[in-house]
């Protein structure tokens, strides 16, 4: 796992309601990137998400 991985999975531990522009701006990366990571960490089921489309939360495992 990298470090923009992990920070992001500390991040979204923290703050389970968090949208990707919190995560964009906390932890300094681009849209993309968060895009890539998140999508990363859910195939290899550290990150689920969970919710309606209002009001999702993120489970982190």
């Amino acid at each position: 796992m990298t470090d923009n991985q992990k920070n992001v999975l500390e991040y979204l531990a923290e703050n389970r309601y968090a949208c990707l522009l919190d995560v964009v701006d906390n932890c300094k990366l681009s849209m993309a990137g968060v895009k890539k990571i998140i999508t990363k960490l859910k195939e290899e089921g550290y990150l689920v998400r969970e919710g309606t489309l209002k009001n999702p939360e993120w489970i982190v495992k």
